[in-house]
C-alpha cells in the first residue's frame, strides 16, 4: 500500500510538472531569487568587511597614537628629571666654589705649597710602588719557569 501511494504521488507530481503553465515562470523566479540572495549576501559581507577594516584602522590608529603619547610623556619626564638634576648639581657646584674660595683665603700660602709637595710626592711614591711590584712579579715568574 505504501509503495502504491508513493507511485501515485510521483505520477501526479510529474504530470503537474509537465503540464503546469507557470512552471517556467516559477523556475525563473527561483533563479532570480537565488541571484538576488547572492548579490545581497555580497553587499552585506562587503559592508561588514569595510566596517571591520574601518574599526581595525581606528584601533590601530588609537594604538599608534597611544604609543606616541607614551613616548612623548617619557621624553618629557626624562627632560624634567635631567633639568632637576642639572639645577641640583649647579647648586652643589656653587656651594663647592664658596667653600673653595673660603679655604683658599683661610689657608696660608706655605700650606698650599706643602699640600702641592705632598701630592707630587704621593704620585712619585705610587709610581715607585708600581714599578717595584712589577719587578717582583717578573722575578717570581722567572723563578717558576726554572
Amino acid at each position: 500500500k505504501k509503495n502504491a501511494c508513493v507511485k501515485i504521488q510521483r505520477v501526479f507530481r510529474g504530470h503537474l510538472g509537465r503540464h503546469d503553465p507557470d512552471l517556467e515562470l516559477r523556475i525563473e523566479i527561483r533563479r532570480l531569487e537565488h541571484c538576488c540572495a547572492i548579490l545581497l549576501q555580497c553587499v552585506v559581507r562587503g559592508h561588514m568587511k569595510r566596517t571591520f577594516v574601518r574599526k581595525l584602522i581606528v584601533t590601530n590608529y588609537k594604538k599608534k597614537l597611544y604609543a606616541a603619547v607614551m613616548s612623548v610623556q617619557r621624553y618629557v619626564r626624562g627632560w624634567k628629571q635631567r633639568r632637576k638634576i642639572r639645577k641640583e648639581t649647579e647648586a652643589v657646584r656653587v656651594h663647592v666654589r664658596v667653600i673653595e674660595s673660603f679655604c683658599c683665603n683661610w689657608f696660608h700660602p706655605w700650606q698650599h705649597t706643602q699640600h702641592r709637595l705632598l701630592q707630587t710626592n704621593l704620585e712619585r711614591i705610587v709610581l715607585v710602588q708600581a714599578k717595584t711590584r712589577r719587578f717582583i712579579a717578573i722575578k717570581h715568574m722567572h723563578e717558576r719557569k726554572k
